[in-house]
């Protein structure tokens, strides 16, 4: 296995997004999301991402090909973020494994699963243009950013870690049941 402890998996997310941040931030250049390249990408995405769909048809005149290229980017690695998420589950502290895998409920195993997936469902339909300035993912702050888009990482890395709990779940009872 790539770590140890889950919480390596869950700080290589934050890096990544910290990372893609930074380089869409302060070394992307704008004038690179107007090359024919890019804006092949960002049609593609705009096809593929209901949330970038919506950024360039929405009332506020805040789309530019550097946000198509931005979310289009991001999108793409967010399969990753869910992956990383699965792939932490066995190596979960003693704690964390008692209370997320052993002493959990399966309704209530159920009903987290229910909140991220729609927390992720939602993040991927509707793109988060301001919440009394705090939460923006097309802010000019790269604090903004860098909290807004690990919130998106988070929904997705944490989808994927109950995915893999509820698999667990739902295994380990059907093997009792048959053995």
């Amino acid at each position: 296995m790539l770590y140890k402890k889950e919480s390596h998996y869950l700080a290589t997310v934050t890096a990544m997004t910290g990372i893609y941040v930074f380089f869409m931030h302060y070394v992307f250049n704008v004038a690179w999301a107007d090359s024919s390249r890019w804006l092949q990408i960002i049609n593609a995405g705009q096809h593929a991402i209901p949330a970038l769909r919506r950024l360039h048809d929405h009332a506020i005149a805040i789309y530019t090909n550097y946000w198509g290229a931005f979310y289009t980017g991001f999108w793409m690695m967010s399969p990753i973020h869910w992956l990383f998420g699965v792939l932490g589950v066995p190596f979960l502290d003693a704690k964390r494994r008692t209370a997320l895998v052993d002493n959990i409920s399966m309704k209530r195993l159920v009903l987290m699963f229910a909140i991220f997936s729609s927390m992720s469902i939602m993040l991927y339909e509707i793109p988060m243009l301001d919440a009394m300035g705090i939460y923006s993912q097309t802010s000019s702050s790269f604090l903004i950013l860098c909290v807004t888009w690990w919130l998106v990482a988070l929904s997705m890395y944490y989808q994927g870690q109950l995915s893999r709990v509820l698999w667990v779940k739902v295994v380990t009872k059907y093997t009792a049941r048959r053995g």
